[in-house]
């Protein structure tokens, strides 16, 4: 938490920097935070090497001296600080994100949060796939650049209606072992972080206010040992950027080129916009006395160099192009000439590149009770700015479905964040409904809609919540993903289960007649599943005819009794009927009488008595085979070949009867 004493809540923010630690406090009055203290102290060593912390026992004893020095000014016991990172190790990745409906679909809250989850999984694993190391990455922040609506861009896409959402967003990520060092040293100097967040967040937050992020801006916070670059465009931050070099480029040239110890070097970069001549003493204990105008004129090749990189940074970062203007922080942007080197290679006017300093920046949000000045305060006043803004934020622990989980708290935490955290994959918490089935039956069109879905179940401490509910440390989260709604779907017997199959007796057999079932033109089974599209038709067998044409018989060389009475082809079979062919008298074969009439049925000889001649469904009155008792088709062969019921016989013939 911030500091709290029985008037003010007091908001301690520190930026731990390569070349010196700056200290500021503020409290809160009248919706305006007002900077009250600060203290500045320079580190003694070079523990700190481009923004990172190299020695942390070094670092901790310089935070304890400064925290103590405000201490001893404001009269107030510091325990809790907000900090912020370096952009050296920044990662950045703009990704896309993509939900898709199946047909138009009102805009809901939920869909919003899961594209930016979608979004934000996306740029985790572009950030996986281009690392070989085993680094863990926090997502430190993200924001949507862009929004799509069916490939039309829009500002806000809550209530409209539409089959394709699109956004483009952009996600910022750090290394654990670059807070853990920020935190090693501040807890060393007994102080508690409060708050998180990153050096151009917090440069960005006082020197570009919202407000006139529409135009498209850049900052640029040159420290000592790192220079972080920002990008505002369409009242968004677009982009950010790092490059390892700033100030104490300068002060290693000067070390390297009039062989004194850095900290001479320090002394001389910092007179060089104030003095004419500056006198200092090598490190063989020769006394010099050189120009400011040869000093620079020495340091020149190493501006170009950097004015160029960053020049060069800024332009990658802003797509090709320049920005309209440039702002420019941190103590490295007073470096005389820096300004308008960087304006020519970025081959904009020298007036659109400035030097931000604190005393400039908009009062919206800030007082300043003390006179500061200077573009090194920005940053942390920044930190300071955005701790306060963000109100008492630090790292929570939180339990998903029984798994602890720690999280870095940079803003109002939801349970997306945690979702983020615990790599769920977007799509479960995206409801789907079963697909559709259409297809013609009978000449009607016949749609079966699929099973409905059901939404992701989020519970927190035993309470309902949803992806935008807030969370707090130690809360235990039970995430249950969406059910998808199973596909509509249906096989042929359930659209004829109504109608009976027929029974009859045939040549003396009993046969039992199903409805003829035809998909796209095709005799099918009743367990063929329908598919969209789809065109099926019944037939049923209501006459003589279609009872010959349903068992392959040809009518031809036969009479056909029904009951005992001859019929016609036209005439209605009925359910039980009893159907029996005579082969007709101009058409019988004399059988030979002095040869038994032998067949073959599957390798078994079978002798035919009672009558001359025989065709093949006679063979049913002389075998043991129910023709109820299987599944499937039976197959009927006559030597070899493929048989139908009126075949006649001769002696000799092989026949084979089995199910298929």
């Amino acid at each position: 938490m911030n500091q709290i004493t029985e008037e003010k809540e007091w908001v301690f923010g520190l930026d731990i920097g390569t070349r010196n630690v700056v200290g500021v406090l503020g409290y809160e009055e009248e919706k305006k935070l007002h900077i009250a203290y600060t203290a500045l102290i320079e580190h003694k060593t070079r523990a700190m090497l481009d923004g990172q912390i190299h020695d942390i026992d070094k670092v901790t004893e310089v935070v304890r001296k400064l925290k103590s020095e405000l201490e001893s000014t404001s009269k107030l016991d510091l325990k809790d600080v907000a900090i912020a990172a370096a952009g050296r190790v920044l990662k950045t990745k703009v990704a896309e994100a993509v939900i898709q409906f199946k047909e138009d679909k009102t805009i809901m809250k939920s869909h919003v949060h899961t594209l930016g989850l979608q979004g934000v999984e996306t740029a985790k694993q572009m950030l996986f796939d281009e690392n070989s190391s085993t680094l863990d990455y926090y997502c430190v922040a993200h924001s949507t650049i862009k929004y799509y609506l069916d490939d039309y861009e829009i500002e806000n896409l809550l209530g409209h209606k539409g089959k394709e959402l699109r956004a483009i967003i952009i996600a910022t990520f750090l290394p654990r072992q670059v807070i853990d060092s920020l935190y090693s040293a501040v807890e060393g100097a007994g102080l508690s972080v409060s708050h998180l967040t990153l050096e151009p967040i917090s440069a960005i937050n006082v020197s570009i206010p919202k407000e006139i992020r529409m135009l498209n801006l850049a900052l640029v916070d040159v420290g000592a040992g790192t220079s972080d670059i920002a990008i505002t465009k369409d009242g968004s931050i677009t982009a950010y950027g790092m490059l390892p070099f700033a100030g104490d480029e300068f002060s290693e040239k000067l070390v390297e080129e009039y062989l004194i110890d850095f900290d001479t070097a320090e002394m001389i970069k910092k007179r060089l916009s104030l003095d004419e001549k500056i006198e200092f003493i090598d490190i063989l204990g020769l006394k010099q006395s050189i120009s400011v105008k040869d000093i620079l004129s020495k340091l020149e090749e190493t501006l170009d160099k950097i004015t160029t990189d960053i020049a060069n940074k800024i332009t990658e970062l802003n797509g090709g192009i320049p920005p309209k203007a440039v702002f420019c922080v941190g103590g490295g942007s007073q470096f005389p000439l820096l300004l308008e080197k960087l304006a020519k290679r970025l081959e904009i006017s020298n007036e659109r590149v400035i030097i931000k300093d604190v005393s400039s920046t908009s009062e919206e949000n800030l007082h300043y009770d003390i006179d500061i000045k200077g573009p090194e305060y920005i940053t942390p006043v920044g930190i300071c700015l955005t701790s306060w803004m963000n109100s008492r934020i630090s790292f929570i622990n939180v339990r998903i479905n029984g798994v602890k989980t720690k999280l870095l708290n940079s803003k109002m935490l939801t349970v997306m964040d945690a979702a983020i955290k615990g790599n769920f994959n977007s799509n479960n918490f995206i409801l789907k409904n079963g697909q559709d089935l259409e297809f013609t039956y009978n000449n009607k069109l016949i749609k079966i809609q699929g099973e409905l879905g059901e939404a992701a179940k989020i519970v927190i401490n035993d309470k309902n919540g949803d992806l935008m509910s807030t969370i707090y440390n130690d809360d235990e989260i039970i995430l249950s993903p969406a059910y998808n709604g199973k596909d509509a779907s249906l096989i042929v017997g359930e659209l004829t289960k109504d109608m009976k199959d027929k029974k009859i007796f045939f040549g003396g057999k009993i046969i039992n007649i199903t409805v003829v079932v035809n998909v796209n033109g095709e005799k099918t089974s009743e367990n063929y599943q329908v598919r969209n599209g789809d065109f099926i038709t019944t037939n049923t067998i209501d006459s003589l005819s279609d009872v010959l044409e349903y068992l392959q018989i040809k009518h031809n060389n036969f009479d056909f009794y029904i009951n005992g009475s001859i019929s016609q082809l036209k005439t209605l079979v009925n359910d039980n009927d009893r159907i029996e062919l005579v082969l007709k008298q101009d058409s019988q074969e004399k059988a030979n009488e002095n040869e038994d009439f032998i067949v073959y049925v599957n390798k078994k000889p079978i002798k035919l008595l009672g009558k001359e001649s025989y065709i093949f469904v006679d063979i049913f009155n002389f075998i043991d085979f129910n023709s109820n008792e299987g599944k499937g088709n039976i197959n009927l062969k006559l030597n070899g070949t493929k048989a139908a019921y009126t075949d006649g016989l001769k002696p000799q013939d092989k026949i084979e009867i089995y199910w298929q």
